[in-house]
């Protein structure tokens, strides 16, 4: 299961929160979070849960694999990610780690790598 960690200039865990970000697999308006020290490995939702998997080639994964930014309404800097195959559920920080959530969404705010 994902997790959302803080991550520090010396912080051990660094290279494992650093994540390339791709064209979306599914649909190319959208983007893919291709894992910065696994290539080959995206973030992905499955059983409404996100995951690091190594892309098999599906649609199905394809689609597990790409989200659209969203605005967030209230911060001008930070997205919403919605999944493409599942409308209307965003990423949600819950339960010590990310699900997809129909009711529930966590801005996200983009920065420049650390």
């Amino acid at each position: 299961m994902a997790r959302l960690d803080p991550v520090g200039a010396g912080s051990p865990a660094r290279d494992d929160a650093r994540f390339t970000v791709r064209k979306g697999l599914a649909r190319d308006a959208c983007f893919s979070l291709e894992a910065g020290n696994f290539p080959g490995y995206f973030l992905r939702h499955r059983d409404y849960v996100l995951r690091l998997d190594r892309r098999d080639g599906s649609g199905l994964y394809d689609q597990d694999a790409t989200f659209c930014p969203r605005p967030a309404r209230d911060n001008d800097a930070a997205v919403l990610l919605e999944s493409v195959n599942y409308p209307g559920h965003f990423l949600a920080a819950q339960r010590g780690g990310v699900v997809i959530s129909r009711r529930d969404a966590t801005a996200f705010i983009v920065r420049r790598p650390l």
